[in-house]
Formats: C-alpha cells, sequence, structure tokens
C-alpha cells in the first residue's frame, strides 16, 4: 500500500517496523490480518493510514475496538502528526475524543451542519451562569443561588443573574467549609451537540 504512495521498500519496511514497535504489534509482524483481533486489525488499518506520512488524514471511528491502552497509544501519534503540521479529519461520535485531539469541531445533525468552529471558542459560548463545587462538609444558606443540583460526583449551584463566582467562592470560603473543587460550568461538547440536536 505505501508503495502505491511511491514509497521505497526499504523506508517503507523501516517505517512499518517502527509504527508495530510503537503500537506493540511488532510480534504480529508476519500474522495475517485474519488471524488478528478486531483491536489488532484497527490498529493495523491505522498504520496503513499513516505510514505514508500523507498531509492529510481522514480517520473515521479510529478508536472502535481498542482497548484503553491502545486508544491512548494511537491518541499519542495522531497528537505526534497534529503537532507535526498533518491536517487531520476525525469522524466520531465521542465528544470527549473531540476536546482532547481537536482544534475546531463540526457538527452535523440529520444531514445538515448544526455548528461549526474553534472547540475552546465553541464551549465558551455555552458558558453557563453556574458553578459546580466538590467539598468537604455540608452547605450553608447561601445568597445567589437558583438552583442546586446534587450530581454523583459534584454540586452544581446556578447562580442569579448578577451574581459572579466569586461572590459564591467568598461566601463558602467564609463559612470555613474545605473546597476539593470549585470550577465555572463549561458544558461538554457532548452536551452542547445535545442541545443544538434538539433545536434542529
Amino acid at each position: 500500500l505505501a508503495s502505491l504512495k511511491g514509497m521505497d521498500r526499504r523506508p517503507v519496511e523501516e517505517k512499518a517496523d517502527e509504527l508495530l514497535e510503537k503500537t506493540g504489534m511488532l510480534s504480529t509482524k508476519r500474522q495475517k490480518i485474519e488471524e488478528m483481533s478486531k483491536g489488532m486489525g484497527q490498529i493495523i488499518q491505522f498504520i496503513v493510514t499513516v505510514i505514508h506520512d500523507p498531509k492529510l488524514i481522514i480517520m473515521d471511528e479510529p478508536f472502535s475496538g481498542l482497548d484503553p491502552v491502545n486508544t491512548e497509544i494511537i491518541k499519542n501519534i495522531i497528537r505526534k502528526l497534529r503537532d507535526d503540521g498533518k491536517t487531520i479529519i476525525l469522524s466520531t461520535h465521542q465528544m470527549n475524543q473531540v476536546e482532547e485531539l481537536c482544534d475546531n469541531v463540526l457538527m452535523i445533525n440529520k444531514g445538515h451542519a448544526v455548528l461549526y468552529g474553534d472547540v475552546n471558542e465553541t464551549k465558551a459560548g455555552f458558558t453557563k451562569n453556574s458553578v459546580r463545587i466538590v467539598i468537604d462538609g455540608e452547605l450553608k444558606n447561601l445568597n445567589g443561588i437558583t438552583n442546586i443540583k446534587h450530581n454523583k460526583e459534584y454540586i452544581e449551584l446556578e447562580l442569579e443573574t448578577g451574581i459572579t463566582p466569586q461572590n459564591i467562592l467568598d461566601q463558602i470560603r467564609k463559612d470555613g467549609i474545605n473546597i476539593k473543587r470549585f470550577e465555572v460550568s463549561t458544558p461538554s461538547l457532548h452536551e452542547i451537540f445535545l442541545t443544538k440536536a434538539s433545536e434542529s
């Protein structure tokens, strides 16, 4: 396959060995694809995609069938390709992967683009007037709160208009409560996609 892209045999073999070693697949070098698991076959497909050092890489659900260790290995290779200036188009339903790897996001619902832009700017544009906290102890009466949601990992406090996160932080600290985590609520891309999908 690499030779179809004009590569000479020797550098291809060296590159193949390098990628097989990085992905922990060197010991399977002489195995046939049909003898491999789905995850191993997925890794070989990835290697075939990048072996000829393309400037543009298009991948559809590249982590499907991979265990967490191999997923992280492939992510690290993708990050390196991105940092080397490659243009990568990643198609996935896993929004957490988009947040980890992508600079820009295009959300498509029912064949129509519903959102496009820089990942961080997109998330900032959907920031809610609320904070997420993890504390030791019980919250006392806080001024400026319209709603409290108790989630498994944190408590979300929705703030009145004009109330800032700093106002809430100051009140909690004044009550002497140990704060383990305090952050402005920024919705995940998954939550943003659900919002945009419901609008279209």
